[in-house]
């Protein structure tokens, strides 16, 4: 199951058949077309949108193996502390629906792949300088692709009375049309597709990734590699006008079926939920085909390295640093009890790792990090070495980043490294690790995480829009040009015809030469 969940600024006065002349309402009929094989879903804009994707998602049950995209087109508000709604309702332009409740409702029911993308027309943009970059960060902080799962594509225009024009999702169902046979299409392709063409119709596009790459069009076996291009900046206001080509006419689809119905929320008030533990995707991992061990310290950084060294080396296996934590724990949590518990929902007992899994996910959502390091503990100590080695590298992850966030970035790293000792084609805990070993500087630790997480996934459509990704941060953050260079090299040897990575190529060879001498 593919769903397409839309949600659409009202309009007085509009048809449905007019809504469907709109570009919502050709992404909708294109999306549904079989190389997308999206099923679609209209939000009913008057009532709480974050209550009708939570009753759709618990209907329809997806999996982890069940794209979830949402498109939400309406006026952008910003409160005073900076938390972006979304006003879909014209009566009540003063109240709108909680981005981060929304992403949450999508967190907790969509297991698989997510992608929210936003098409905003806010009032401020265009007139205040800065506008742009506090929309994109109001967007990023109520998504937080990096544990939510969900993935971000934010256009945001200034509001002008022609309110049914959609140039966003007109341009997507463009580069949908364009697309060749059996090609796949992903959403950083799309937006790297999309950078350079609405610079003028959407001053602010902007594009985050979640572990996991959602594809609009997932293709054909065999055929997985969709056109690519550089990333753009993360805010394109550049003043180049690039006149779109014009949508094609698409005849207007039947109405989609309704979500079920739920009970409106009060008026004039926005329900904030509480932060809800994230779940993440398992691809199955690749072969481990790859030397994890250590080598001497070299400067060599545009030479592929015969081995692959680890962010951190292990001084013992993973658990045999992990004593076990004592059985009784020291928070206050009404899970507290040693031996099994009952579950809520079916009555039924649960095990002694399900119970101190549950604690730590709850004790973690509450803020309370020292209690749920120590309940995670206690499901390791529960496994024990022998135990499977996919639950034990879940545990280690989850330990990893919540040391991550909270300062103790040495700790993490090590954490990470005993989940991917027992999953070496683990991908988030790859993710993670290269995250904080970016956020750190620690060079060595990101070559280490980069190398084996390209050769962890499970496309080249996906390897060769990492490869593009890191060598622009070896040559902007890192100041590390041979690095850059080889992988945009690597990256040529997937697609030998790109002619953005022939030109990256080529101005890094220019950038290395000497000056010539002075006559």
């Amino acid at each position: 199951m593919r769903l397409l969940i839309t949600a659409i600024s009202a309009q007085e006065g509009a048809t449905s058949a007019s809504l469907a002349a709109t570009g919502a309402g050709q992404l909708r009929s294109r999306l549904g077309r079989d190389d997308a094989a999206f099923e679609v879903v209209e939000a009913d804009p008057g009532r709480d949108l974050a209550e009708q994707i939570e009753a759709l998602l618990a209907e329809r049950g997806p999996s982890f193996r069940d794209p979830v995209m949402l498109y939400v087109a309406c006026p952008a508000l910003l409160s005073i502390d900076g938390e972006l709604f979304l006003s879909l309702d014209p009566q009540n332009p003063t109240v709108g629906d909680a981005l981060a409740d929304v992403v949450a409702v999508l967190r907790d029911g969509a297991p698989g792949p997510k992608l929210v993308v936003l098409e905003l027309a806010d009032t401020k943009l265009g007139l205040d300088p800065t506008r742009a970059e506090v929309l994109v960060r109001a967007a990023e902080a109520a998504t937080d692709p990096t544990t939510s799962g969900v993935e971000l594509l934010l256009g945001a225009r200034p509001r002008t009375a022609d309110t049914a024009s959609l140039p966003l999702a007109q341009a997507i169902v463009a580069e949908l049309d364009a697309l060749p046979s059996g090609r796949a299409l992903t959403s950083r392709g799309l937006f790297d597709r999309l950078a350079s063409k609405l610079r003028e119709s959407v001053p602010c596009l902007h594009h985050a990734r979640a572990k996991v790459s959602f594809e609009l069009a997932p293709g054909k076996p065999g055929r997985r590699d969709s056109t690519s291009t550089m990333p753009a900046p993360r805010l394109d206001v550049l003043p180049r006008s690039v006149t779109p080509a014009p949508p094609p006419v698409i005849p207007p689809a039947p109405p989609p079926p309704a979500l079920p119905p739920v009970l409106p929320p009060p008026p004039a008030e926005v329900s904030l939920a509480l932060p809800r533990p994230p779940r993440t995707f398992h691809p199955p991992p690749p072969p481990a085909d790859v030397d994890l061990t250590w080598t001497g310290e070299s400067e060599d950084w545009g030479s592929i390295p015969r081995v692959i060294p680890l962010a951190r080396p292990l001084a013992a296996p993973p658990g045999a640093s992990l004593p076990p934590p004592p059985m009784t724990s020291s928070s206050s949590s009404s899970i507290g009890r040693d031996g099994p518990i009952s579950s809520p929902i079916s009555g039924r007992e649960i095990s002694p790792f399900a119970r101190y899994t549950v604690e730590g996910e709850l004790l973690a959502s509450q803020g309370e990090v020292n209690g749920a390091i120590n309940a995670f503990r206690k499901a390791l100590s529960v496994l024990g070495p022998g135990g499977d080695p996919h639950s034990r590298a879940e545990m280690y992850v989850r330990i990893g980043e919540l040391r991550s966030r909270h300062g103790q970035p040495e700790d993490a790293i090590s954490d990470f490294e005993k989940a991917l000792a027992l999953r070496p084609g683990h991908l988030p805990a790859l993710e993670s690790l290269l995250q904080l070993c970016a956020s750190e500087r620690d060079w060595r630790g990101v070559m280490s995480a980069e190398e084996r997480l390209i050769a962890a996934l499970p496309s080249d459509t996906m390897r060769f829009e990492r490869l593009i990704e890191f060598a622009a941060r070896w040559e902007g953050e890192a100041d590390k040009p041979a690095r850059a260079r080889l992988l945009f090299e690597r990256a040529r040897e997937m697609r030998p015809h790109d002619p953005i990575v022939r030109e990256q190529i080529r101005r890094l060879t220019l950038k290395s030469l000497p000056p010539a001498p002075r006559e």
